[in-house]
């Protein structure tokens, strides 16, 4: 939910308008997985996905912590896996 106000907010694209590693060439500052994100108009649910949210349940030290970024996860793979297979276009996978 929060993913899609800030995709809205920013003008965001939903579908991935370029491979994971030139998007981070491209558009992450000194083209590293953890730069700043120069133009939020390139994002996706996708990218944020791929970059921080697979990173975060490793991050948490609270057993809270981990377990809802577990959850997060979960739920991030859930909608991705689904929103390919009802679209008619596919989330470029790497």
């Amino acid at each position: 939910m929060r993913a899609g106000m800030w995709l809205g907010r920013n003008n965001a694209n939903i579908f991935p308008k370029m491979k994971l590693r030139d998007y981070i060439k491209f558009n992450l500052e000194g083209g590293k997985r953890n730069g700043r994100i120069k133009n939020n108009k390139f994002h996706s649910v996708y990218y944020e996905y791929e970059i921080k949210n697979k990173k975060l349940y490793s991050l948490m030290h609270a057993k809270t912590g981990k377990k809802i970024a577990k959850e997060k996860l979960k739920f991030n793979k859930m909608f991705l896996d689904r929103f390919n297979k009802r679209s008619k276009r596919r989330v470029l996978m790497n």
